[in-house]
């Protein structure tokens, strides 16, 4: 299905940066899960980290590279993985910059970050979001997929405001700070900060049938699945390390990725094929 969202020559700046943000995170991930004693943290948070390194080099960079391919074919359905792998690689990368224990990879993370920031940038600065709003079915689906981006807000509004009011209340510390070992709690940082707001603005739009809505929803949806995959696998790395109670949130987890999955494959789905598009 073909449906070219930018001339070619826009799209260069945005390849070139890609293809480096992809082969970034791949050194980034493959030294995570094989260089020895790469991580100075402790068991809980080394957990995560074999977790959601396997997952970005095994899903996140295939998908990355896949969509960079389709997208200069042609491809809208290439063009909302693309933008949606590099938010994930983006947001992802967050945690490691900034929650991290100082080692050898640190350049890695500030280079990553920089890469995907510029090659998302680029990249939506490129796109043309009424050409990929007008190859889109119209139907219930936008509010289906918009219903689940604001219980996916909700879910992570109600987690971050439950910590903040129960330290309010008593001066209890959320427990990831304690199993993280940090002075803050970045997850709560990181989800109301880049996830929320881009939750409530892009279901918002696609209700509203903006064009930009149509960028924003699968973008925040295809990166949370992702992200949300590599959760259960640092929940089963946490759980192969003897981390007490790790399974916990095994279940919510799942929960959260099938949604966001399901929702990015019926928006990618609602495209339409270029010979019933207007």
């Amino acid at each position: 299905m073909t449906c070219p969202a930018a001339r070619h020559e826009e799209m260069r700046t945005a390849v070139a940066l890609s293809i480096l943000t992809a082969a970034m995170a791949a050194v980034q991930s493959a030294g995570g899960i094989l260089v020895p004693g790469i991580y100075r943290d402790n068991l809980w948070v080394v957990g995560t980290w074999h977790g959601t390194d396997l997952v970005t080099l095994m899903i996140a960079v295939p998908i990355l590279l896949v969509g960079i391919y389709y997208a200069r074919q042609g491809s809208c359905r290439g063009w909302l993985l693309w933008i949606g792998m590099l938010y994930y690689v983006l947001y992802n990368n967050m945690y490691y910059l900034f929650g991290t224990a100082f080692n050898r990879f640190i350049i890695v993370y500030e280079l990553l970050l920089v890469l995907s920031a510029g090659a998302l940038l680029s990249a939506l600065v490129a796109i043309d979001a009424g050409r990929i709003a007008a190859h889109l079915r119209p139907g219930g689906w936008t509010k289906w997929i918009a219903g689940w981006m604001f219980v996916l807000a909700a879910i992570l509004l109600a987690n971050a405001l439950s910590e903040y009011i129960a330290f309010l209340r008593d001066g209890q510390v959320p427990q990831i700070i304690a199993d993280t070992g940090l002075q803050t709690d970045l997850v709560a940082i990181c989800d109301m900060t880049l996830w929320v707001p881009l939750l409530l603005l892009g279901g918002v739009w696609l209700l509203r049938s903006r064009p930009w809505g149509y960028i924003v929803s699968p973008l925040i949806l295809v990166s949370a699945g992702v992200y949300f995959i590599g959760l259960v696998a640092a929940t089963w790395f946490q759980d192969i390390a003897g981390i007490p109670g790790a399974m916990t949130f095994m279940p919510l987890w799942i929960a959260l990725a099938a949604g966001s999955l399901v929702s990015s494959a019926a928006f990618l789905a609602a495209l339409k094929s270029p010979e019933h598009a207007s």
